[in-house]
């Protein structure tokens, strides 16, 4: 356990306030990609109509 606290101590040592910013913004790249892509689907009445759709199998209990 104190080696991997140590490793972890080191690699966050590498992580600076650029790199944060470069995920931060990256991360809301992707949100809005992705809220664009949703937006595109068609509604489904139903859990099981919207997996159907994406041609998954509905679970049954």
């Amino acid at each position: 356990m104190a080696a991997a606290l140590d490793g972890a101590h080191g690699r966050s040592l590498t992580i600076t306030p650029d790199l944060c910013v470069e995920y931060l913004r990256a991360w809301a790249a992707d949100r809005r990609l992705w809220q664009s892509w949703l937006g595109k689907l068609p509604h489904k009445p139903s859990a099981e109509a919207a997996l159907r759709y994406l041609g998954l199998k509905p679970h049954v209990a």
